[in-house]
């Protein structure tokens, strides 16, 4: 059987091997409101899941994180790409929650005992910020492993940040 992997918010970009599901985009595979939980598939039941500048769009992303672990089989890959908050396109009409390092990790981690029952939903396999200019780009290996600390220096805020992880059940 092929795995099912999803790409969600997809809009026109497509991933290869990903069915997209959207909303609004007519040539979606599938068209889905995902504001509305829960979503129509079942528990375990999905291989991999993208959100890639979508997440930015709901209000409550742990809800989200919720819904997307309980769809994913155990090991079940979720990547997520959202803007910065002090990235240049983050302060956009449509955004509804920014995201900074620290609080991309306790929402997606769920490293705070009182998230998720007291569990952690995931482990992070890659975290990676995308800085704002090409000579900045050498430096994106340092800024994504002390990114609390790059944060702090204000100087130049990611323009983006990417994280995947890996379902824990």
């Amino acid at each position: 059987m092929e795995p099912l992997k999803l790409n969600l918010g997809s809009g026109p970009r497509g991933l290869p091997g990903y069915r997209s599901v959207d909303l609004y985009d007519l040539e979606a595979d599938q068209r889905v409101d995902l504001r509305v939980l829960p979503w129509p598939w079942a528990d375990s039941s999905v291989d991999a899941v993208a959100m890639l500048h979508i997440l930015e769009h709901f209000p409550n992303p742990e809800e989200v994180a919720m819904e997307v672990w309980r769809i994913l089989k155990p090991g079940g890959e979720w990547q997520v790409e959202v803007p910065h908050a002090h990235g240049a396109v983050s302060p956009s009409f449509y955004h509804v929650r920014s995201f900074a390092h620290s609080a991309f990790h306790s929402i997606l981690c769920g490293q705070k005992p009182y998230r998720f029952e007291g569990r952690r939903l995931f482990r992070e396999t890659y975290y990676h910020v995308t800085l704002p200019f090409r000579w900045l780009r050498p430096l994106e290996g340092l800024a994504s492993r002390h990114a609390d600390g790059w944060e702090m220096t204000g100087l130049f805020p990611p323009l983006s940040m990417e994280w995947r992880g890996v379902a824990l059940k």
